[in-house]
């Protein structure tokens, strides 16, 4: 991944030929500018004014802006006011104290320490007309951000810090000197090999990881032979490779750091075969251009599939119409501090004919009737909301951003577990009355899904007296075995028993019973007996002639082609079912929920409505 970040900046430098200075240079969040002029006359300074002025970022490398340590002082004198005296004494006051000065030559130590003089000399007036000159400014402006800089006055010409030499070679300086220094030691290897580049060099520094911090070196036991001055065995990257980490690292943070569904985030990094040609590498950077100044540019192109892994990112779609040039890594991540990236997730070398293939699975999916009818389109929510939604608790999110890994990775995904989670989210709705349908035909959808895919790890039914009765009870079928014939068939993979089809059908036949009690009472009584959802083999044979006795009560028993139906699976399903309880349930409210499938006589529907 590391090696792909770099491969990336080394790509983008040579385009744009940039400067290491413009790669070490970075892009403060500010609205607002408040310089400190300081006019030189002959080698001496004076402090003029303050003034204010909005940010300028088309130029924004003129502030030689860059971030230091969080309790300490930035690489130069340009930091972000929060608390103004706090910013003013510990940010920049700070910066021109002695351990900031360190290797800089006589002459330029000799010239910041004028500028110190002058600063300090006159620091009480400087942070009064600070204040108040943000007094000028409304609250709502303040919260957008304010830059405090020096700008340096000459024969009346302006100059900023990027202006001046002695600037610019403290920020080169003190950005390499931060690669192998660190807690007071230094961490350099002398004529070695780049894990990057692979070349030998010069020097391998040891402390790159603080710019990609995908490991640290805070404690020594993290550190080859528990030192961290050895920091640079561990992952020795040279000066030039780290230059490219800074400029990969800053476009993966501006146009690949993605949102994926349940608020997690991904950095989509992509990997390039050794052999293909600029004129590819331009193809790719141009989409991902594109993608960043308007993710909707190719919404109305034809043949978009649509969104897969959240609402507004659209980037895998495109993605998955590339030629197999290029392999995509998906890191998910957690960021619970600036210094700190926590990996969750790290998905590794997808191509995008894969890609294609979830898309195109996906299509299909969106297509069937049964989901096209009821507005439903899969997408990564689904797995979400069954997951996460159905135990609140950080656990289940784990195993939902486990199994986003399989899918991507085509590994197989354990149908027990789906089916935990799914029921479970379906009785809680059933329990709180609230419609389960939607979750149920969701569920659904994920489990052809992951069917289609090939990695839904799903034991085959074999049923016990299938070979004893291969004749249907009936010579000619009826109406209601032709429509369940035609269910089986679409989804046969999933009705590949006679027992799962009998317990779908008595959901079937129970909704009916609920319509018609509803419709009758405005009530549902017979919903008790269904124990929340929570059935078993016992409980699912007890309910059929319940089921019969309260139609033929009602004198509404329209379903005895359905009654019979059940019945003669039931019987050539056998004494033992081999089936779980989650798995009985998901049939049952699977067929109370495709009830619509079954109606076959008009004064019969309208009876039910």
């Amino acid at each position: 991944m590391i090696k792909s970040v770099a491969n990336i900046g080394e790509y983008l430098i040579k385009k744009e030929d940039k400067s290491p200075l413009s790669i070490i240079i970075q892009e403060p969040n500010v609205k607002h500018v408040i310089g400190i002029f300081l006019n030189k006359f002959d080698k001496d300074y004076e402090y003029e004014t303050i003034r204010l002025e909005e940010f300028d970022s088309k130029n924004y490398e003129k502030y030689l802006y860059r971030r230091g340590e969080s309790q300490g002082a930035n690489v130069t004198p340009s930091c972000i006011i929060t608390d103004i005296d706090k910013t003013f004494k510990k940010k920049f006051l700070h910066w021109f104290s002695y351990s900031n000065l360190k290797n800089l030559s006589n002459e330029e130590i000799e010239e910041i320490q004028k500028i110190k003089i002058t600063i300090e000399k006159n620091q009480e007036i400087i942070l009064n007309d600070i204040k108040k000159t943000i007094k000028t400014i409304s609250n709502n402006e303040i919260n957008n951000g304010i830059l405090l800089t020096l700008v340096f006055k000459e024969n009346n010409n302006l100059h900023y810090l990027l202006d001046l030499k002695i600037f610019r070679n403290i920020l080169i300086n003190r950005s390499n000197f931060r690669y192998y220094n660190k807690y007071g030691i230094q961490s350099i290897g002398n004529n070695k090999i780049c894990s990057l580049c692979l070349k030998e060099v010069d020097a391998v520094y040891g402390f790159t990881s603080d710019i990609f911090p995908f490991y640290t070196l805070d404690k020594c036991n993290f550190a080859p032979s528990f030192t961290q001055k050895n920091g640079w065995k561990l992952y020795p990257v040279c000066a030039e490779c780290s230059l490219n980490l800074e400029e990969g690292k800053k476009y993966i943070e501006k146009v690949l750091n993605l949102n994926f569904y349940g608020g997690f985030r991904y950095y989509l990094i992509p990997k390039f075969i050794d052999l293909i040609g600029e004129d590819y590498y331009n193809t790719i950077f141009d989409l991902f251009e594109l993608y960043s100044k308007d993710p909707s540019f190719s919404k109305e192109k034809k043949g978009w599939i649509g969104d897969l892994t959240s609402t507004e990112d659209r980037i895998l779609e495109l993605l998955s119409r590339e030629k197999n040039s290029l392999t995509l890594n998906l890191i998910f991540y957690d960021k619970p501090n600036p210094k700190e990236l926590k990996i969750l997730l790290s998905i590794e070398d997808v191509l995008p004919s894969y890609l294609r293939k979830l898309f195109e699975i996906k299509k299909d999916l969106d297509e069937n009737e049964l989901f096209y009818n009821n507005n439903i389109s899969f997408n990564f929510e689904i797995l979400y909301n069954i997951f996460v939604k159905s135990i609140e608790k950080d656990k289940s999110k784990k195993y939902y951003i486990d199994t986003v890994g399989k899918i991507f990775t085509g590994r197989k995904i354990d149908y027990t577990l789906i089916l935990f989670f799914l029921i479970k989210r379906i009785r809680k709705n059933f329990t709180n009355n609230i419609n389960t349908k939607d979750m149920t035909l969701k569920g659904f959808m994920l489990l052809l899904y992951l069917d289609k895919l090939l990695i839904l790890n799903k034991p085959k039914m074999e049923d016990n007296m299938e070979s004893q009765i291969n004749q249907d009870i009936f010579e000619k079928k009826s109406e209601i075995a032709n429509i369940a014939d035609k269910v089986f068939s679409q989804y046969g993979n999933f009705f590949d028993s006679d027992i799962k089809k009998a317990i779908f059908l008595e959901g079937v036949l129970t909704q009916k019973l609920l319509n018609i009690q509803y419709r009758d009472r405005k009530s549902t009584p017979f919903r008790n007996k269904l124990n929340g959802l929570k059935l078993d083999e016992k409980r699912v044979r007890a309910l059929l002639p319940q089921i019969q006795a309260k139609l033929e009560d009602y004198g509404k028993n329209y379903y005895k082609d359905i009654e019979k139906l059940i019945s003669e699976y039931f019987l050539k399903s056998g004494d033992r079912w081999k089936m779980g309880n989650n798995e009985i349930s998901f049939y049952f409210v699977l067929g109370m929920n495709l009830v619509d499938a079954f109606v076959i006589n008009k004064d019969m529907e309208v009876d039910e409505e």
